[in-house]
């Protein structure tokens, strides 16, 4: 069990600049975010454009949090894509890089913090949450919405698209090469 994390998706009205974080507060709207580039973007062209698009229910879970947010990123291409401001993928834990390892004083200190939050969380509680997680999908509505804001910026920009020979996916480049082909998880007799 960890703290209930939310996923959200920010929208810069005027640029139509996205941003795809994590928090762990419960005042999203009034959270701008947090990545660099962002704060740098925001600031230079107005907070008061800054829209919530989508925000998920709380995660409990600390691996369907990293898988969850792992597909996003993947699914909007959120690194190189221009049209949204994370440097890295999103991970939902502690925005580090996917892969990235912390050293052993940091995990203690973490550690320290987080210690007594699942038992401050009333069963009835986690039990809602638990079944909210199941429920939790990215409607079409929240795909139309974002992928509204950005077709009307990026009309002419989309990078092309690649299917995977083995499952049919399509992505862009740089996730199929990595996910997909000799990679694919369908592969058979490997």
């Amino acid at each position: 069990m960890i703290k209930p994390t939310y996923l959200y998706i920010k929208h810069h009205t005027i640029t139509g600049m996205n941003y795809f974080g994590k928090t762990t507060r419960n005042d999203i709207d009034k959270y701008l975010g947090s990545g660099k580039y962002w704060i740098n973007h925001i600031n230079k062209h107005g907070k008061e454009h800054v829209i919530t698009m989508w925000v998920s229910e709380p995660f409990i879970d600390k691996s369907k949090l990293i898988k969850y947010a792992k597909l996003i990123s993947e699914e909007f291409n959120i690194v190189n894509s221009d049209k949204w401001a994370n440097l890295r993928e999103e991970n939902g834990i502690d925005g580090a890089p996917i892969g990235y390892s912390h050293s052993d004083e940091s995990r203690k200190i973490m550690s320290e913090s987080h210690k007594g939050i699942s038992n401050k969380i009333s069963d009835e509680a986690k039990k809602r949450m638990s079944e909210a997680q199941k429920k939790r999908i990215i409607t079409k509505e929240h795909r139309a919405k974002i992928g509204l804001s950005i077709s009307q910026n990026t009309k002419g920009k989309l990078k092309p698209k690649t299917i995977c020979p083995v499952c049919g996916v399509t992505g862009g480049n740089n996730v199929m090469k990595r996910w997909h082909f000799n990679n694919c998880k369908n592969n058979v007799g490997e």
